[in-house]
Parts: structure tokens; C-alpha cells; sequence
């Protein structure tokens, strides 16, 4: 959801021809499939060194990646307002820095042994639909909450998947 309020608020990006949004799309979901899936194979090394650590563990990234996404919602400081997206080195610098949130949960998702084609296809997907919907959004309306809404949702689902695996790991229900 970081791609989708970072690229709906940028003003830069209402107007481009609309074969710009779908390859800053393009470049958003390569660059953050890429890194997740660096993330997913150091996960699965991290998962043969710590066993028996490797769900807590993979629990506790995404509830905090949930939590840091649900708080940047409340603090309405989007600084990708000001960037200029139009330009490619520009969005690609925005889609490496996007990656990082992706590397850290390509991590987590190790410990759920996920297919690698369908993690890719996953990845690829949601950071490819996520921006360019974003994009196309933005141009019919410019509501500075939606993009905290959305921002919000996002960290609700990590923090709702991550209790759900710690309730389910911990044996609690």
C-alpha cells in the first residue's frame, strides 16, 4: 500500500501519458519483486540457521512492517508528494526505496515455504496493480485521505496476518 499512496499523491505523475503510469508500474513491481525475492532467498537461509525461531520470527517482521505502515497513515508527511516521478531515475530511485518494506517482507514469507512461482507472481502483481491503480485514481480524485486510508488498510492486514500466525503458532485458541 506504500506504492499505492506514494504514487496516487504525486502530483507529477497526473500528468503523464498513460504508457508512463503502466511502465512506472512496470519498473515498481520489478524493482520490489526483485528484492522481495532476495528477501525470500536469505529468508530461507535464515530458516535452516534458526529452526525452531524461523515463524516468531517471521511474525514479529510483519507486525512491525504493519505497525510502521499503520502509524506513517496517521502522520500525514508523504514526502513522495514532491518527487518528481515523471523523470525514470527519479522512479527508480522511489521503487528501490519502496523495496526495502518488500526485501523485509519477502524475509517473513520464507517461513510459510510459498512456492517461489506463485511468490513471484504474487509480488509482481500486487506492486504492478497497486501503483497503476494509484496512478489512474489519482486522476480523478486528489483526497489526501484516501491515500492515508489505504496506507492505513495495508498495515491492518499485516498486523491482522501476523496475529493470526502467532495466535496459531502459540497455540493460544
Amino acid at each position: 500500500m506504500d506504492a499505492f499512496a506514494g504514487v496516487y499523491l504525486n502530483g507529477f505523475l497526473r500528468e503523464s501519458k498513460v504508457s508512463y503510469l503502466f511502465f512506472a508500474g512496470l519498473v515498481i513491481s520489478v524493482f520490489n519483486t526483485l528484492t522481495a525475492l532476495a528477501g525470500r532467498l536469505i529468508g530461507s537461509q535464515i530458516n535452516l540457521l534458526l529452526e525452531n525461531f524461523t515463524l516468531p520470527l517471521a511474525v514479529a517482521i510483519m507486525f512491525v512492517l504493519g505497525i510502521k505502515m499503520a502509524i506513517k497513515s496517521f502522520r500525514p508527511k508523504f514526502q513522495e508528494i514532491t518527487f518528481e516521478l515523471n523523470r525514470r531515475n527519479i522512479l527508480m530511485g522511489y521503487a528501490s526505496a519502496l523495496g526495502i518494506n518488500a526485501f523485509l517482507l519477502g524475509i517473513a514469507l520464507s517461513a510459510f515455504d510459498t512456492p517461489y512461482p506463485v511468490f513471484i507472481m504474487m509480488f509482481a502483481g500486487i506492486f504492478f496493480i497497486s501503483p497503476v491503480s494509484g496512478m489512474l485514481l489519482s486522476r480523478k480524485s486528489k483526497k489526501f485521505l484516501l491515500a492515508a486510508r489505504f496506507e492505513f488498510a495495508g498495515g491492518i492486514v499485516l498486523i491482522g496476518a501476523s496475529l493470526f500466525y502467532m495466535i496459531k503458532y502459540f497455540e493460544l485458541i
